[in-house]
Formats: structure tokens, sequence, C-alpha cells
């Protein structure tokens, strides 16, 4: 009987320890003020360069995980047609936007922008997806344009 006491102890103390390093410990922090105004810069440099109609270096704000789609040499033209589509750029409004921020074991921040932008030509919702990278610098993933001179193409 004192085996099997002893087997039963070993067993719990070996599921006990299995359980506490196998978890991933993390805490999650959402929609935090100031990671959004991190965020607000990222998208704030490429209106700027709306503005002044120079798009030489907004490929630097974009993830290389975004070039998979896209080539990077061809992201300044596309931007300059979508300009001359939309006509220059007027204003921008934050409509939404959501923050995550995870520490620990698999920890990252994630960013989601979504802005009303007013052209002189049309009005868009222009979606941002951006990730703070290992260089700790938030990069643009994802870049969506709604606007209804699209869907006539």
């Amino acid at each position: 009987m004192g085996k099997l006491m002893n087997s039963k102890k070993l067993y719990v103390l070996m599921l006990t320890l299995f359980m506490i390093y196998g978890c991933n410990f993390h805490a999650t922090d959402h929609n935090d003020e100031n990671d959004k105004k991190e965020a607000e810069k990222v998208t704030g440099a490429i209106y700027f360069a709306g503005f002044k109609k120079d798009y030489k270096q907004i490929d630097t704000l974009f993830s290389d995980k975004f070039f998979i789609d896209i080539r990077r040499e061809n992201l300044s033209e596309i931007v300059e047609k979508n300009s001359d589509s939309l006509g220059g750029l007027v204003t921008w409004d934050l409509k939404s936007w959501e923050t995550e921020d995870i520490s620990g074991k698999n920890s990252g921040s994630r960013y989601l922008l979504q802005y009303d932008v007013e052209y002189k030509k049309a009005k868009t919702t222009e979606t941002f997806y951006m990730e703070k990278e290992g260089d700790n610098i938030i990069r643009i993933l994802k870049y969506n344009i709604r606007s209804d001179v699209y869907k006539h193409k």
C-alpha cells in the first residue's frame, strides 16, 4: 500500500509540473491610448506623404510581409495611381481603432486603425492592419481602401 501511495504522489507531482511548464503565461492589454498614438504616427506619415505627393520613402512604413503580394518597386506607382483616381488628399478622420499588446512567451503588438478619408474626387474608408516587428518598429501588414470610385472599374 505504501508503494501505491508513493506512485499516486509521484503521478500528481508529475501532472502538476506538466501543467505548470506546459502552459503559456501571458498578459494582454487591449485598446491602450498610447498604443493608438504610436500607430497613428505610421498612418500620419502615409497621409502627410499624400499631401506632399512624395511617395518615395513610404515603403519603409510597410512590413516585408506586405510585399509578399505586391512588389516593393511598384508601391509608389500604385499610390500615385490611387491619388490620380481619388484626387488630392483633403482630410482624414480616425473612425475606429483597436490595439492588442501581448506580453509573455508569444509576445507581440497588433494595431487596426480605420479612417474616413476625403479626397477631392471621392470619399474612402481606409483600413490599416499593423504589427510591431522585431526591431520594435510598427509597420503596415495590410492596407485596404474602399470607395465607390473602384466599384465602377
